[in-house]
């Protein structure tokens, strides 16, 4: 599903040397997910990510953290950190609640040296995808919904928004 497309991505960049800075609309990161009790792959960080981290989670992380900025944004969690990776491990994520604030701490990621911002998403959090938020958006579902590829496929088609968004895409 997402963490696992979204893995993917920080191990490609990282080994093409990409200095990444990784954000999230919500949670992410945690071995056990607090909505539906299921195993997660946790998220692993190389050295020199910049990442948002919630106060409440800074102690969790297994990686070297160097906290660069304590910011204003807010979160369910407590205010967000960014943070610089000073040695390699598994950090749990986080992100302020507000589009705008998300814009400015992206800018704020780019201006600590990240090239590359991920920003980890949820379907019920769809103002995330905007355009003026994002160059690219990828809809990623998968073994949450089923362990069946075909009952996944069929169950994403049922989903009338979700059938517009293929429709536009395969339009252009």
């Amino acid at each position: 599903g997402k963490t696992t497309a979204l893995n993917y991505l920080i191990e490609e960049a990282m080994d093409e040397g990409i200095v990444l800075g990784i954000t999230s609309t919500g949670r992410d990161g945690e071995s056990t997910d607090l909505v539906t009790g299921t195993d997660k792959p946790r998220v692993f960080l190389d050295a020199d990510t910049i990442v948002s981290v919630p106060t409440q989670l800074y102690e969790l992380a297994d990686a070297g953290l160097e906290i660069l900025k304590m910011t204003d944004y807010g979160s369910s969690l407590g205010p967000i950190l960014l943070c610089r990776v000073v040695t390699s491990g598994y950090v749990q994520i986080a992100g302020p609640v507000i589009n705008a604030s998300h814009e400015k701490m992206c800018k704020e990621m780019l201006g600590y040296g990240a090239e590359l911002i991920i920003i980890d998403g949820a379907i019920d959090r769809k103002s995330f995808a905007a355009p003026g938020t994002s160059d690219a958006i990828i809809l990623s579902t998968g073994a949450v919904l089923s362990r069946s590829m075909k009952k996944v496929i069929d169950l994403i088609m049922k989903k009338k928004e979700l059938e517009n968004y293929f429709y536009i895409k395969k339009k252009y």
